[in-house]
């Protein structure tokens, strides 16, 4: 897949831009290196960041308390794509307007953070709630040790949708390297709080060390930017209602938590869109915005 996913590249590029031409230019892979040096050091922090849960796990606890935890893992880390592709598309639109229009820039990622939240707040609601059914269904009886382990870990997956976008806007003005200190920082406590709860808790200590070092990531991220770029914000009316929203979505599900799991889920999520529009949390400029993020990606 790999290798067709590279030649299809190679003849898209072909296509729309240039025949590549390869030839040996010294001073531009210097160069080239040099900038790249910043992405590559996230690049590692980051998978050290994401396998070092399994690793740890499995050298203190054992492979069964490995195979608990992995199962919730592995949904979590899956939902954790989701942000990452809406703040891909965002990238271009923050550099365009970085450089063009502070005001355009700020506005532009206070609406993207209500976005985040208006998918990720139910998201982590609801699975809180219905965390036991979908751990049975897609796994069995013998993974009931896992139910826990996903009710922690689904909120991680709200914090990497505020963190994704608050890494592109970073990136986006050339903060890069702020961006690996911090979550260099966060990967040290994370080995440290793995190190503590572990042998106590087992899979729900590295639970909560994750949990607790996504977190302290997600506030120094957003501090730092919002101290970089003054105006920067994730609290507004539209929070409230999106947070209330999300609650009384969460209320209707547990009482209905009973009933089949994809009635459930279908039930809560039309109740909660009906609820935004109630509420008006999502506005006709919300979805010019969309549009516009659309196009430029």
């Amino acid at each position: 897949v790999s290798i067709l996913y590279f030649f299809f590249t190679l003849l898209f590029i072909i296509k729309r831009f240039a025949r590549p031409k390869f030839e040996i230019d010294i001073p531009f892979w210097k160069e080239l290196g040099r900038k790249s040096i910043p992405f590559m050091t996230l690049f590692v922090i980051g998978t050290l960041f994401v396998n070092l849960d399994n690793i740890m796990l499995s050298r203190i606890a054992g492979d069964a308390v490995t195979g608990w935890y992995s199962a919730s893992a592995k949904l979590a880390h899956f939902l954790k794509t989701l942000p990452a592709y809406f703040a891909t598309a965002l990238f271009p639109v923050l550099v365009n307007l970085h450089k063009s229009e502070n005001k355009g820039f700020i506005y532009v990622f206070n609406k993207s953070s209500q976005y985040m939240l208006i998918m990720g707040v139910p998201l982590a609601v609801g699975t809180t709630i219905l965390a036991d059914k979908i751990i049975l269904l897609i796994y069995g009886g013998k993974f009931v040790n896992s139910i826990p382990v996903l009710k922690i870990l689904i909120w991680t997956t709200l914090f990497v949708f505020i963190q994704s976008i608050c890494i592109q806007a970073l990136v986006s003005i050339n903060r890069e390297r702020d961006i690996n200190y911090i979550i260099g920082a966060g990967l040290l406590v994370t080995i440290v709080l793995y190190l503590v709860l572990i042998p106590k808790l087992k899979h729900i200590g590295v639970s909560l060390s994750v949990f607790s070092a996504e977190l302290l990531i997600t506030l120094w991220v957003f501090t730092y930017l919002s101290k970089v770029k003054e105006g920067i914000t994730l609290f507004s009316t539209q929070t409230f209602k999106i947070i209330v929203a999300s609650i009384i979505m969460g209320m209707f599900v547990y009482l209905g938590r009973n009933f089949n799991l994809f009635l459930c889920i279908g039930a809560g999520a039309t109740i909660y869109i009906l609820l935004l529009l109630l509420f008006k949390a999502v506005s006709k400029e919300d979805w010019e915005m969309i549009k516009r993020i659309r196009t430029a990606s």
